[in-house]
């Protein structure tokens, strides 16, 4: 650039000194009638002191003498002279201009940049004839002093100025705008210049560090890949950088592989900095063995107490206790840079699963010196002090070394609760069948007929459907009965049925559950389907209540675990916005009846097109506001819920109001066992929606897949032509308006987690493959006897493209009294998309006024 510069500088000293002086200055005011003949001055200085008290002849000489410096390379001396000659003003304005350009020139050439923009800029910046080259200048010389917003409109108006800018004025206008951030508008100037000349190198790498920082990982690692085929990555760095992007843009498995080859070929040192990313890009992939390889070379090569750690927490979550024991001493007797009190309680962890009390309880009782873990920590000592904890935990490491030798290998502390040998719910099925729906589902049938295959669903466009008063009308109306389960004969469908629907069948003889043809019209719109498969490759669970990199769709169609799973029911598609007016009913032992009614206003930011990305900046998955009429003593209550999605980072946000007063205040965090308004105890807030809780009390096992019968396209059970007093009866729903159909469905075990408590020691939850909605839950209690059966009646709302479960009805067995909500038969009903609301809407003081 600069020799470039210098160049043009001599090109003009040249052109317009020596022979065509006359010329060139025909136009100035005085002609000398005769030229003096003198004795030619030995050097440079007796030339200028020759004619210095002459300042006509004085600039003449100094441009001359200005020429000849340029000419031997000296743009220092060359720039001195031609200043000192315009110093004279003695020339005609026109040689001026073109004196103080050339001078300009000099200076950018002799790194004098602040003289530059003194000798050019107050000229150029208001003419509109301004030379293009004069304003790549002044351009590049606030450049190289930092001051790139006063570059900006020189570089700006020299582009526009150029049919065909020059390569050096497209360089500058691209360092200009990345140094302001302004990488859209930067990102077309460097694919432009790499086009021109594909060959450079810096400029593949510089398009790939914009693409990044425009955070189009996508884009960025597509170009480092173009630059790596063409053999432009030439430094561990670079190919480290290629790999880093591919996990930025959803790829880690690709980057692990990348990483692993050039390891093998030598093309990267197997040192700290390759091994770390390799470990972390295998984890990122969820291909926990692999990781655990590069981990343990990587502690063979630099050992460090994050990567003993990293490998212990590995191991945990592969079953592999004495190996993370191992893993997490080493980690502690570093002791450098990792939360110490929390690697204890791995540790102690990790004890407990191999029997070891007394180490586990050292480990607990010095992590309990630490505030942060010191009451989960207490309440370890507490368990393992107590007397059954030591059978408990040898009958833990039985079961555990039993179930390993079946292919299954289940953590009950570790987060990621359950891993199987193959992907789960795949066993037995044609692998030439198509493969699965975007979301997640089978896409096949099965071999009997009695599950369809799914062929898109159903949509707003197919002719024949219809709604009555906003609420859409069973399109499967002309639909036969196929068979009828009774008392009499429920025994012969086995694991079809689940345990909380054999048990009112076994109650009631008046309980029926009628079969239909199996039909799947769940249909979830584009973008959603489009989200769930990137994000196969990104989502990842931080802690069990904790998710990352997912946005919009499913964040898992393919679980490796029951929390994966329950994730996807927690996220699933639920519309922009939803309004419920429902009414909720209690029938107790004696036949007397309770009736409240709900109103709930829902803005989601998961699973919300039109708010896609806000989940990372927000933390917020969804915000709700409640209220139910007719409870007891309290009369009317409201709350208002803002659900985090990293609850490590911040918990979920509640703020309650009841009776007259209207007084909203914000309470702590409430969920698991803690009773429902409206409910008379029979359900507990993390059973609303089927579950809605935190993960942290329960050991979450994936069953795998298996084919049920369950409730599904329920339309008719919530006609307006049905009312609640036909409805519902003493001990049940009126069966005879309940439909259900073959469908294949996630089973998830989640049994209760020492030390922590709750009221419901198991659940098993068995849910829709096709829309993660939860459609039944067998709860037991603490001492394992049944409880209760929550049933979730889904039908789907094609013009939404919603799948709603409604009513939601508990069968508690102890009280003999059940509970229903979600009805609507009576009832506004639940509308979709059409709350025009934002966050403030939901904040504590607005919220009352807003949903009164």
């Amino acid at each position: 650039m600069r020799q470039t510069l210098f160049a043009t500088a001599c090109a003009c000293l040249l052109l317009h000194a020596g022979a065509g002086l006359a010329a060139q200055y025909e136009s100035e005011v005085r002609v000398l009638d005769e030229v003096p003949k003198v004795e030619q001055p030995k050097n440079d200085q007796a030339l200028i002191d020759s004619v210095e008290n002459d300042p006509y002849a004085l600039a003449l000489t100094l441009r001359e003498l200005a020429a000849r410096a340029a000419r031997s390379g000296d743009a220092k001396q060359a720039a001195a002279y031609l200043q000192r000659a315009l110093d004279q003003n003695a020339l005609s304005a026109v040689v001026q201009d073109q004196m103080r350009q050339t001078l300009g020139q000099l200076y950018q050439n002799s790194g004098e940049y602040q003289r530059v923009i003194t000798t050019l800029a107050p000229d150029l910046r208001n003419r509109s004839d301004a030379d293009p080259q004069l304003l790549l200048t002044v351009a590049a010389a606030y450049a190289q002093l930092n001051q790139h917003r006063q570059a900006l409109p020189f570089i700006q108006r020299a582009v526009e100025a150029e049919s065909d800018p020059s390569r050096e004025m497209l360089q500058v206008y691209a360092a200009v705008l990345l140094a302001l951030k302004r990488y859209n508008q930067a990102a077309p100037i460097v694919e432009r210049l790499v086009r021109a000349d594909p060959s450079d190198r810096q400029g593949w790498l510089q398009l790939a560090a914009l693409h990044a920082q425009r955070k189009d990982f996508d884009r960025a690692a597509a170009v480092m890949e173009l630059a790596h085929r063409q053999g432009m990555l030439e430094t561990p760095e670079e190919r480290r950088q290629l790999a880093g992007l591919f996990v930025q843009a959803g790829a880690p498995y690709e980057a692990g592989a990348l990483l692993n080859r050039w390891i093998e070929r030598d093309e990267l040192p197997a040192d700290a900095a390759t091994l770390g990313m390799l470990a972390d890009a295998w984890s990122a992939a969820r291909e926990t063995p692999q990781a655990i390889r590069a981990l343990n070379r990587l502690n063979q090569v630099a050992p460090s107490s994050r990567s003993w750690l990293q490998l212990g927490r590995l191991q945990m979550e592969q079953a592999q206790w004495a190996q993370a024991e191992q893993s997490l001493t080493r980690a502690l007797a570093e002791a450098e840079d990792i939360p110490t009190d929390q690697t204890l309680v791995a540790l102690g962890l990790a004890r407990y699963q191999q029997a070891d009390i007394d180490g586990a309880l050292r480990a607990f009782r010095q992590a309990a010196r630490s505030g942060r873990v010191r009451r989960a920590a207490e309440q370890w000592v507490g368990f393992l002090e107590s007397g059954r904890a030591r059978e408990q935990a040898l009958e833990a490491t039985r079961e555990l070394v039993a179930r390993r030798g079946e292919g299954e290998v289940a953590s009950r502390f570790s987060g990621m609760e359950t891993r199987e040998a193959t992907r789960p719910g795949m066993e037995g099925v044609d692998p030439d069948l198509p493969p699965l729906t975007e979301v997640g589902a089978l896409r096949a049938g099965t071999a009997d007929g009695r599950i369809p295959p799914w062929t898109g669903g159903l949509t707003a466009d197919q002719p024949g459907l219809r709604r009555v008063d906003g609420q859409p009308v069973n399109p499967y109306a002309d639909d036969a009965v196929i068979s009828t389960i009774r008392s009499t004969n429920y025994t012969q469908y086995g694991e079809a049925l689940s345990e909380g629907h054999k048990e009112m069948l076994r109650r009631f003889n008046d309980y029926e559950m009628r079969v239909y043809p199996s039909r799947r019209p769940v249909v979830y719109p584009e973008p959603i389907r489009q989200a769930s498969v990137s994000n196969r490759q990104t989502a990842r669970l931080l802690e069990s209540d904790s998710i990352s990199g997912a946005d919009l769709g499913v964040p898992f169609a393919e679980p490796q675990t029951g929390a994966e799973v329950m994730w996807n029911h927690r996220v699933r598609y639920r519309g922009r916005t939803q309004d419920f007016y429902t009414d909720e009913m209690v029938v107790f032992s004696d036949g007397d009846r309770l009736q409240t009614s709900r109103r709930e206003h829902v803005l989601f930011v998961y699973g919300n097109p039109a708010r896609a990305g806000e989940v990372d900046d927000s933390n917020m998955l969804l915000y709700y506001v409640g209220s139910v009429d007719n409870v007891p003593i309290v009369g009317r209550a409201m709350a208002i819920v803002h659900e985090t999605a990293n609850q490590t980072k911040e918990k979920r946000r509640i703020w309650i109001s009841a009776g007259q007063t209207g007084r909203v205040r914000r309470i702590p965090p409430v969920g698991f066992d803690f009773p429902r308004p409206g409910s008379e105890g029979l359900s507990f807030v993390d059973q609303i929606d089927m579950y809605n809780g935190g993960f942290q009390r329960y050991v979450w096992k994936l069953r795998g897949r298996r084919e049920m019968l369950v409730p599904y396209n329920s339309y008719d059970i919530n006609s307006p032509a049905q009312r609640y007093d036909q409805l519902l009866g003493p001990g049940h729903l009126d069966q005879s308006q309940a439909r259900y159909e073959w469908h294949r469905v996630w089973v998830v075990e989640a049994t209760e987690r020492a030390p922590a408590r709750h009221k419901i020691g198991k659940r098993v939850f068995y849910v829709d493959e096709d829309s993660w909605t939860i459609l039944m839950v067998d709860v037991y209690d603490q001492a394992g006897n049944l409880w209760q059966l929550q049933e979730g009646h889904l039908y789907f709302d094609w013009e939404s493209q919603v799948a709603v479960s409604a009513p939601i009805v508990h069968y508690d067995f102890k009280r003999n009294a059940w509970y229903a909500n979600r009805l609507l038969n009576e009832a506004r009903g639940v509308v979709f998309n059409q709350g025009d609301y934002a966050p403030p809407d939901f904040s504590p003081n607005r919220a009352p006024r807003v949903f009164r």
